[in-house]
């Protein structure tokens, strides 16, 4: 019995997203993973939760294994890309606005 290749293509990816036989090191080694990571990590634009959605549809939702992983992961990089990367990117819009300016330049310019 041939499978379809849209099944096909969500278990290759559910293979590289939620390996059973690979360990963590060699999950983040392969370019699709890298990709989606970067893509997961982009707050912009709605990148990330589109990621999420394209994960959501290609996981096994009948595996409550695969379904955990997917919350903990979407809740770690959420936490990652909406809190501690647009902490920092404040404090470094924060830093540049309000730090030591040259002798020449007076005040502070915070207009941007």
């Amino acid at each position: 019995d041939a499978q379809k290749p849209a099944d096909c293509f969500r278990a290759w990816m559910r293979y590289l997203v939620w390996p059973y036989n690979k360990s963590m090191w060699a999950t983040c080694l392969h370019p699709v993973c890298v990709m989606l990571a970067v893509l997961k990590l982009l707050p912009f634009g709605g990148v990330d939760s589109l990621a999420f959605l394209f994960l959501f549809l290609v996981m096994d939702r009948s595996d409550r294994c695969q379904l955990h992983l997917f919350i903990l992961n979407c809740k770690c990089f959420h936490f990652f890309s909406q809190g501690f990367l647009r902490a920092l990117s404040g404090y470094y819009t924060f830093v540049i606005c309000a730090g030591p300016k040259d002798k020449d330049q007076l005040g502070h310019s915070c207009s941007d």
